[in-house]
């Protein structure tokens, strides 16, 4: 897998991890929310391409259950 980005490591961003609060909440437009995103995208557009071109197909389907 070729190298996909890399996520600045500021202080919010450590805070965040502390807290439970991500720094895409607590501030989305910050560096690291936008790497973050950048990221995310990169990294599916990379399962999609090693998924089209695999021998094997993995099963990527799940189900969210939720308790009341």
């Amino acid at each position: 897998m070729p190298f996909l980005g890399d996520i600045p490591l500021i202080p919010d961003v450590v805070a965040g991890g502390d807290t439970g609060v991500p720094i895409l909440l607590s501030n989305p437009d910050s560096p690291a929310s936008l790497a973050y995103k950048e990221l995310a995208g990169k990294v599916a557009a990379q399962i999609s391409i090693n998924q089209a071109s695999a021998e094997k197909k993995i099963d990527s389907s799940f189900e969210l259950a939720w308790k009341a």
